[in-house]
């Protein structure tokens, strides 16, 4: 029976793949094997991608419809939330384990893999403390890997450098050993692994930046080392990705338009302005080129998505039920309207206007309390000893559909013989499921 190997390569494009002196054995995989540009699901983000490879659907089917979900019911946001159970629909491992009993299966760093069937997972879970520090750790399956495995041979987790101001390769350098010693320790059939250095040179200076090539080389020998330690086993290899990256140079702030249209509500609190969802007519949850705006209290979608159509940086909005389930999101977890960047935009989440009201965690590293996702958590200020708020120092988005074929993901296989018979151009996101099972028999 063979076993796969799946490596989910963050913001690997067809233009990067172009640059064959600085990946080469990317090259040497796409000559020996297969490949296709792959065409990614809407919106083009991590978890909603992630969700759609593991069940073969699209985000208003399997309803991870953003990386930031709102609960209606608790007037309240999330981001990047683990558990599984936010994804519906069977997953690829336990359609396989229903017909072969005794498969095995291990996900690691993949979104959502929390309290999934699979038997191993490695999961970033860090503790945040009452004095305000965090303590750097995984969830894992077995209970006590990480603790008593994984961090004896390899160090505890390079939190810091997957996130923040100091990402560098060291977290994606850890995470492929984690996957050697997975693979070596429990030998599953199918191991799913995510690496995500490449994804924030790409953000922070762009897709044909100097940065972003010497970070291509760096991948590309990160994984020619996984390749040969695969081959070495027999192991059949893929290669994807979930998006290319666009080039941006603006910021849209949603939030403050919305303000400024009386739509947004906010609490000051000891001269304080926090965003009071539950009390909006309307606000939005921001994730790179795309945003849920969420509108209730009386205020209509369509004037709203009127309003937001008339906003610089707003490239087209999506209102009603048929727009939205045309897109691929008619889910109740999607906004009432969805609003996707003009080409060169991207969304930041800002709603205050005095600098002076501004919330502490602004110029903090925290992906949980702000509305959307933040880019600048990379920047860091010396000056101010915080992190920027600069939003042109973003020069890499992703999120909408692309409009050429080199800014599409990548599937690449070393297993000629899995192509599908006829297909021709690119590849379709909602096909990885079944192209991973191909890869399984």
């Amino acid at each position: 029976m063979p076993k796969v190997l799946v490596l989910n390569v963050a913001g690997l494009s067809p233009a990067l793949l172009a640059h064959e002196s600085r990946c080469p054995r990317l090259a040497e995989l796409r000559r020996r094997g297969w490949y296709a540009p792959l065409a990614p699901v809407f919106p083009a983000l991590t978890c909603p991608a992630q969700a759609t490879y593991t069940t073969g659907l699209p985000p208003g089917k399997h309803g991870v419809v953003a990386n930031g979900l709102y609960d209606r019911d608790h007037c309240r946001w999330d981001n990047w939330e683990q558990p599984t159970q936010l994804v519906a629909g069977e997953k690829v491992w336990e359609a396989r384990r229903a017909k072969q009993p005794g498969f095995r299966s291990a996900m690691l760093f993949w979104q959502n893999s929390k309290y999934s069937s699979n038997d191993v997972i490695v999961t970033p879970a860090p503790v945040h403390t009452p004095d305000g520090k965090t303590i750097s750790t995984c969830w894992s399956r077995p209970v006590g890997f990480y603790e008593e495995r994984l961090t004896p041979a390899l160090s505890p987790f390079a939190l810091f450098c997957y996130w923040g101001p100091l990402t560098n390769i060291a977290a994606s350098e850890w995470i492929a050993r984690c996957v050697r010693m997975v693979v070596e320790g429990f030998d599953p059939d199918l191991t799913l692994a995510y690496l995500p250095h490449l994804d924030y040179s790409l953000q922070k200076f762009g897709p044909t930046s100097r940065e972003a090539l010497d970070d291509l080389a760096q991948v590309d020998a990160l994984l020619g080392g996984l390749f040969d330690f695969a081959g070495s086993r027999g192991m059949r290899l893929i290669v994807l990705s979930e998006y290319g990256m666009d080039e941006v140079s603006h910021a849209a702030p949603l939030n403050r338009a919305l303000r400024q249209a009386g739509l947004l509500a906010v609490r000051e609190v000891e001269g304080i302005e926090h965003l009071d969802a539950g009390a909006s007519r309307a606000f939005a949850l921001v994730d790179h080129e795309v945003a849920h705006v969420f509108v209730q209290h009386g205020a209509r979608p369509r004037e709203v998505a009127a309003l937001l159509s008339r906003t610089e940086g707003v490239g087209a909005t999506l209102v009603g039920e048929k727009a939205l389930t045309a897109a691929g999101l008619g889910h109740p977890r999607a906004g009432d309207v969805v609003c996707v960047a003009a080409r060169g935009w991207w969304f930041s989440y800002p709603w205050w206007f005095d600098d002076a009201k501004r919330p502490a965690f602004a110029r903090g590293i925290d992906i949980h309390n702000k509305a959307g996702y933040d880019p600048l958590e990379m920047f860091w200020d010396q000056a101010g000893e915080c992190i920027s708020l600069d939003t042109t120092l973003i020069r890499g988005s992703h999120g909408r559909r692309p409009e050429r074929e080199e800014e599409m993901a990548v599937f690449l296989s070393d297993q000629p013989e899995t192509r599908p018979a006829g297909s021709s151009g690119p590849a379709r996101a909602l096909d990885v499921r079944a192209l991973i099972e191909r890869h399984l028999d």
